[in-house]
């Protein structure tokens, strides 16, 4: 049973009641220089309410907690399904090198201002002062030895506190389908130019025996299969139980180090990708515009246009707990482009919308 019969046959269709905004398709641009104040070095730190308003609005992921302590602790807990794994997950800690030199806010990150006070330890195993330090970063796994994503947080501040982190065990794949909104045909891409509301939905496999989720409660080595019920492995199965599609922030990848746009916060990024017949126009009325609309809900969706490509970027996670995911979208076609097809997959993000990266395929439309 495909994705499609599944949500038909357990929901048939959900009507959110949500406004819709228009969501214009942006070409790729160069952006234009823009006056910066510069966070000046006081006594070797970066202090005063200019620096701390300018790295809230400029990082990806800031950790923060309100009680502080004698030394800087950390807790990961497993997204979905709430589990602490710090006993398992490794962190770095990195602090600013006694050579670096702070003169701007986009100089805190670049990883080569930083060196490592801790490596690969678990988590539950870190105990340390920073209080030293007005920024420090937190690598997530950063060996890449478990099922959760290698990931960056910044701290700020100069205090300890008892942090908490969420950490991410991606989707082995993202299957979807689109409709017509009102009718919940399915379209069929290769030539399709129909103006109209498209309802898309995505879902999860549901039967994964491959790199399979894991922690303090699924200790399972190859033996312990055996010994598990049909119910037990039909839930540590089912990828909706455990695993989500989350962006994720590297500073090494980070080309652009500014916040002007949500995708500026992340480097890579869960995206759908519509691939046109011909290079798409942004002009009014021309024969290969394509005008994209999405509906104004909870989900945070960047559409963005790169030749003959329109991507729908989520900067924020998702996940299949209450079942398949949906959303709206309406498109509208110039009288000499059509679509072709379809992919979910992750998006490199580099540079924000500005000059996307490679883009990893998981499935095409309707698998």
């Amino acid at each position: 049973m495909n994705i499609t019969n599944i949500y038909l046959k357990n929901l048939i269709y959900k009507n959110k009641s949500k406004k819709t905004k228009k969501v214009y398709i942006k070409l790729p641009y160069r952006k234009a220089k823009r006056n910066r104040m510069l966070l000046l070095i006081l006594g070797g730190l970066l202090v005063g309410i200019i620096a701390f308003m300018a790295v809230q609005s400029l990082s990806p992921y800031i950790g923060s907690s309100s009680t502080p302590t004698n030394a800087s602790t950390f807790k990961l807990i497993s997204y979905v399904d709430g589990e602490d794994v710090s006993n398992f997950v490794e962190i770095s800690i990195w602090t600013p090198d006694s050579d670096a030199e702070f003169n701007d806010v986009e100089d805190i990150y670049r990883m080569s201002n930083f060196e490592e006070k801790e490596t690969s330890v678990d988590a539950e195993d870190v105990s340390i002062d920073l209080s030293a330090y007005t920024y420090a970063w937190i690598e997530i796994d950063p060996d890449a030895e478990t099922v959760f994503e290698s990931n960056w947080f910044l701290l700020y501040g100069g205090v300890n506190y008892a942090y908490t982190f969420k950490v991410y065990h991606q989707t082995s794949d993202v299957n979807f389908n689109m409709l017509a909104a009102t009718t919940l045909d399915e379209i069929t891409v290769g030539a399709y130019s129909t103006d109209a509301d498209l309802l898309i939905l995505m879902d999860c496999p549901h039967n994964t025996t491959t790199d399979l989720h894991y922690g303090s409660n699924w200790a399972i080595s190859t033996e312990d299969y055996t010994e598990m019920s049909a119910s037990e492995l039909e839930e540590l199965r089912d990828e909706k139980n455990y695993r989500c599609q989350a962006p994720i922030y590297d500073p090494s990848d980070d080309n652009e180090k500014e916040a002007d746009d949500p995708l500026e916060k992340l480097t890579n990024a869960f995206a759908i990708r519509l691939t046109f017949n011909g290079s798409i126009s942004t002009v009014d009325n021309a024969v290969t515009q394509v005008n994209c609309t999405v509906d104004d809900s909870d989900e945070s969706i960047e559409v963005v246009i790169s030749g003959t490509y329109i991507y729908l970027i989520f900067y924020e996670i998702i996940d299949f707990e209450a079942g398949s995911y949906d959303f709206i979208i309406e498109m509208e076609f110039g009288n000499q482009i059509h679509l072709d097809n379809a992919h979910t997959g992750r998006i490199s993000v580099p540079r924000g919308d500005d000059n996307l990266g490679a883009f990893t395929v998981y499935s095409a439309i309707g698998a």
